[in-house]
């Protein structure tokens, strides 16, 4: 079973990265995402993709304006 546990780790780590780091820079073993330098800005998606400061306001804008009126708050 712990085997099967490490390949679900991975799994996560991985699908983790992917949120801030271009795909092809992230490595498919522990020791290649280990080796992966975070800091490096080359390897960071741009902000729009991130959805973060500016760029997701009007995302947060516009899903709070189709909420029912039963769910405002």
């Amino acid at each position: 079973m712990a085997h099967l546990l490490h390949v679900e780790m991975l799994a996560v780590v991985r699908e983790l990265l992917r949120k801030f780091l271009k795909p092809d820079s992230i490595g498919l073993s522990a020791k290649e995402i280990l080796k992966t330098d975070v800091r490096c800005r080359d390897l960071h998606l741009m902000d729009k993709r991130l959805c973060v400061g500016q760029y997701c306001f009007s995302m947060i804008s516009k899903a709070q304006s189709e909420k029912k009126p039963s769910q405002k708050s």
